[in-house]
């Protein structure tokens, strides 16, 4: 399983993740957790039989237990199949998912049909575009705390690191944008 990714900046910021994992079908109706990443995301599925396709209808979902809200979009969804092969479904949006909350995609219908429907998930890409307050830490240490829209740092936040170095005040589009103060790491402030 590779881990998640954040790509931090002041561009863009969209984490994204091309996991690949094995999770065995049960035989309930349960959820089966599945792909888990070390910030709290977590795809959990479920398979119920579909006999007239001899195959299955299954249900994804996304448990949220990071910090962050954002918009969800599973992609690259692939089973491995019964009586051999693989499916893989199309790509499966989930809308706003918030901090501490889950959202379902779409069921998939008739996966895996003509073989004995679905036993295991074998690999989801999952983009998560950041959206509304949250904190994040960036490779180099530093943190950022605010306010997100479409991925990007957007609003009233504050950039800071253990240097002493810190940028707050209203950011768009990834980058400070209006009124600021920055503080350098030697105590020297601009406000403005």
């Amino acid at each position: 399983m590779r881990a998640l990714s954040l790509a931090l900046g002041f561009a863009a910021l969209l984490a994204s993740a091309a996991v690949g994992a094995r999770a065995v079908a049960q035989q309930d109706a349960g959820w089966t957790p599945s792909l888990k990443w070390g910030d709290g995301k977590e795809i959990r599925w479920r398979a119920a039989d579909a006999p007239a396709c001899d195959g299955s209808n299954v249900d994804l979902q996304l448990v949220n237990n990071s910090r962050m809200s954002g918009a969800a979009r599973m992609t690259a969804i692939t089973f491995r199949c019964t009586r051999g092969g693989e499916f893989t479904a199309p790509e499966r949006a989930l809308g706003l998912v918030g901090a501490g909350a889950s959202g379902q995609a779409a069921p998939i219908s008739c996966a895996c049909a003509e073989k004995g429907g679905v036993a295991e998930l074998r690999h989801v890409e999952l983009d998560f575009q950041l959206e509304g307050p949250g904190e994040d830490i960036a490779a180099n240490g530093c943190s950022y705390k605010g306010s997100y829209a479409g991925g990007m740092r957007s609003g009233q936040g504050a950039y800071v690191c253990a240097t002493g170095y810190r940028l707050e005040g209203v950011f768009r589009d990834g980058v400070a944008n209006g009124s600021a103060t920055e503080t350098l790491p030697n105590g020297q402030v601009y406000a403005g």
